[in-house]
């Protein structure tokens, strides 16, 4: 039977599966010695969207997931699988081992905890007779049922959740433009007269309405505000996991494999609107002299702070990360470019750069005492994309490179590359 599969590129279960288990359960050395099959282990519901999300469709790729016992309630699972089939509406879902009845019919099937691939398989290709090819549906709670089959394009949506950005604005956008008899209004606004309304939630608050004219179906808005719900919802657990996962818990910073994320999607985003992207690299000197001189509470102390002043002078636009010990990165990026020439000109990035300088070697630490030796200081250096590097690898490995010289000069210095120099200062900069 293996040999039909590898032979007969046509048969569907020739194809190769990728495997997605949610949580600590299954016993993958089945799978494993299975040549069809690609792996990945998550630890949550939100992990798993956020996988799938990431990665582009691959043809002849199956994709299912394979939830352990205690890994979601019957409402979580619901809401899970809804957001899932947003990313991808071919994906299989399976639960691991016996659950409720409840949860029995979200799925699409349950395994063993030995996970034999036959009977992953069995239910890939048993799912494969079930979905025409049809519209996706608004998935969502009950009155879903009643929801006509509309293209529902979330692709933004994903999108937007993937870069924390708020999901809100662009979902309501995205349902009027399926409706355009609804309207979406706050929770504490006075409801119209004579209009049907359904409340849309976040978690467990009402964080609005929508309305529609009296004669609208009822259960067809409740289906759009369940679906609204559901991505709030998503949001809002995405984004404490998100948090948690991509932050750095001593200072509240981006840790480095957010700066990583985001520094790609900037350059990437910068390669299509024709835009810049700038990196200030830096530490902090004689770091480890005042840590041991005065103890990790002390470090931690001048850690914090400087993140603190850092977010002080930067714009709201630009991201502060720590990506090592005492090493700290600052992604200076506008998405939307530059201002109109008719606005106030923004202050230039090395000024902002010089003004956090200015601001730590002026600043005193408590903890430090009066027998500190001196100021605080740093040694930094600026690259801008694209002239210093194209790409985010480049890129940082320029800045840690005129880090080194500032370092070498001298310290307490920030050294610019070319590109920097051309796009991150001027005339009024000293």
């Amino acid at each position: 039977m293996a040999s039909t599969r590898e032979n007969n590129p046509g048969d569907p279960r020739s194809r190769g599966i990728l495997a997605v288990i949610v949580g600590p359960q299954g016993d993958l050395s089945r799978l494993v010695r299975d040549a069809a099959f690609t792996l990945r282990r998550v630890p949550t519901l939100l992990d798993a969207v956020a996988l799938l999300a990431s990665l582009p469709p691959e043809a002849g790729l199956e994709r299912i997931v394979l939830i352990s016992q205690g890994s979601a309630t019957a409402q979580t699972l619901q809401d899970f699988i809804e957001a899932l089939r947003h990313v991808d509406r071919t994906v299989s879902v399976a639960h691991i081992g016996p659950c409720e009845p409840q949860m029995r019919g979200l799925v699409d099937g349950v395994v063993s905890s030995v996970m034999e691939p036959e009977e992953v398989r069995s239910i890939i290709d048993g799912r494969e007779r079930l979905v025409p090819d049809l519209p996706v549906q608004v998935l969502t709670s009950t009155p879903a049922r009643r929801a006509r089959n509309a293209d529902i394009g979330d692709a933004a949506l994903v999108h937007k959740l993937m870069l924390g950005e708020d999901v809100l604005e662009a979902a309501v956008d995205l349902l009027l433009s399926r409706e355009a008899a609804a309207r979406y209004r706050d929770a504490d606004e006075p409801p119209t007269a004579g209009a049907v309304r359904a409340e849309v939630r976040r978690e467990h608050d009402v964080v609005g309405v929508l309305e529609a004219p009296g004669s609208f179906d009822a259960g067809v808005l409740g289906a759009h505000a369940a679906w609204l719900s559901a991505w709030l919802t998503l949001e809002s657990r995405y984004r404490e996991q998100r948090i948690e996962a991509l932050t750095d818990p001593l200072t509240g910073a981006w840790n480095r494999r957010y700066f990583e994320r985001y520094l790609a999607m900037a350059i990437e985003q910068a390669k299509q609107a024709r835009l810049t992207v700038t990196v200030l690299v830096f530490d902090i000197d004689e770091f480890k002299r005042y840590n041991d001189a005065f103890g990790h509470a002390a470090g931690d102390e001048i850690l914090r702070e400087t993140v603190r002043m850092l977010r002080s002078v930067i714009r709201p636009s630009d991201r502060v990360c720590r990506i090592g010990g005492d090493e700290f990165a600052v992604i200076f990026y506008e998405p939307r470019g530059p201002r109109v020439p008719a606005s106030k000109p923004p202050e230039s990035i090395y000024r902002l750069a010089k003004r956090f300088q200015s601001q730590i070697s002026g600043h005193r630490f408590p903890k430090l005492g009066r027998d500190a030796p001196g100021t605080l200081t740093i040694s930094g250096g600026l690259a801008t994309y694209p002239w210093d590097g194209q790409d985010p690898r480049t890129l940082l490995e320029r800045a840690d490179e005129l880090a080194i010289q500032s370092k070498k000069a001298g310290k307490n210095v920030i050294t610019l590359g070319p590109g920097a120099l051309r796009e991150c200062v001027d005339p009024l900069d000293e």
